[in-house]
């Protein structure tokens, strides 16, 4: 087989009638993300065993139902001496029905999309964040919510690095990518 290769050269794509953009598979279609300032002065701190809200959201609207939401980011969190945290991420579509991302095991333990821990001493992390969502089925705007719990219940766990309000972005970083799946 003779393999030639072509090149297209054009100044504008315009897309021809969905009113969603071009879809090329494997792109991205659109970037959310939240200003780090939103977090200036954030802290979040609880010392429960069950996931609680930490009042952490992303939130995007597809413009295509079968597309890929990658989530990412990084959270600065302290956890107690000797304790697991979990953190995990709810999909609520259009002020619907919440879906729970996390991971559960055989037993129903859910220990979320993110679990760090800590050695004797109290230990403060920034902690990288990436879930893909391949099943939002939906052009509709998703919030996607952060919850935490601690597993030992042992002493308070904190998202975000302080309650300072001069601080910029209090290590919190939160981004939602569109990606376009072929069809």
């Amino acid at each position: 087989g003779d393999c030639t290769m072509s090149t297209l050269s054009v100044d504008n794509i315009i897309e021809k009638t969905t009113g969603a953009g071009v879809k090329i598979p494997g792109h991205v279609v659109q970037i959310a993300y939240n200003n780090p300032d939103t977090y200036q002065g954030f802290r979040y701190n609880s010392s429960t065993t069950s996931f609680a809200d930490t009042g952490l959201v992303i939130q995007i609207t597809p413009k295509y139902s079968d597309s890929v939401i990658l989530l990412q980011g990084s959270v600065n969190i302290g956890l107690p001496a000797n304790d697991y945290n979990y953190i995990t991420v709810k999909r609520q579509i259009s002020g619907g029905s919440v879906t729970d991302l996390g991971a559960v095991n055989a037993s129903g333990t859910n220990f979320g999309i993110v679990a760090t821990g800590s050695g004797s001493a109290y230990g403060w992390q920034n902690v990288p964040v990436m879930y893909p969502d391949y099943n939002h089925g939906t052009t509709s705007q998703i919030s996607y919510t952060f919850w935490m719990r601690n597993n030992a219940g042992s002493g308070t766990h904190y998202l975000g690095w302080t309650n300072d309000s001069n601080t910029r972005h209090n290590n919190i970083f939160l981004t939602a990518l569109e990606i376009a799946q072929w069809v």
